[in-house]
């Protein structure tokens, strides 16, 4: 007994002299930061409501989203708000869709290169099919143009050209939202789709 305390009393003795050399951040890392602020603003949000926790989840990755120093996040934060989506459901994040959907446009337009632009656009597409029919409200929408979106980036520039597949299945995607009422962008889309063929 005496051996095995004698061969185990150097690994513990800096727990018994308090002889351990760490410290301790003096500031949460300003990401973190963001989401410390925003639980001390709950806006008037009962914590006793059902829809607390879910509010401040949302409020906190969005100011993430919206913050561009932060585009390395952007990624891993839209897929965060997918998920949230996937498990609750369009009835639950309704109310969130005015300030999701601008979210998303601005971290396509924030990305720094292609890769980054075109996973916001696979994950908007995946919004888009959850949302269905609520995207018409952000096709033209002033704050989250998503039509203009699509404009933007499908130019005749070489640089924007990784971006065609997914603009594609953005479209692909609000059309099968919007079903017959997609004919109105169809004069504006039409040329572009052919010019693509053509390539």
């Amino acid at each position: 007994m005496l051996l095995a305390v004698s061969f185990y009393f150097p690994l513990f003795q800096p727990l018994l002299t308090n002889q351990f050399s760490f410290s301790l951040p003096t500031a949460p890392p300003p990401f973190l930061q963001i989401v410390m602020d925003d639980i001390a603003m709950t806006g008037g949000i009962s914590t006793s409501s059902e829809y607390y926790y879910l509010t401040m989840a949302i409020r906190s990755l969005l100011k993430i989203v919206r913050e561009p120093t932060f585009s390395p996040y952007h990624k891993t934060v839209l897929g965060a708000i997918m998920r949230i989506f996937g498990n609750l459901g369009i009835k639950e994040l309704l109310p969130f869709l005015p300030q999701i959907v601008p979210a998303f446009t601005s971290a396509i337009k924030a990305g720094k290169e292609n890769n980054a632009r075109k996973d916001h656009i696979r994950k908007l597409a995946s919004l888009v099919s959850i949302i269905k029919g609520h995207v018409k409200d952000f096709l033209d929408d002033k704050h989250a143009d998503i039509f203009g979106l699509i404009k933007e980036y499908w130019m005749d520039n070489p640089l924007y050209e990784p971006l065609f597949e997914s603009i594609i299945l953005l479209i692909e995607e609000i059309a099968v939202a919007l079903g017959p009422e997609f004919k109105v962008y169809l004069p504006e889309l039409i040329p572009k789709l052919l010019d693509v063929l053509q390539r």
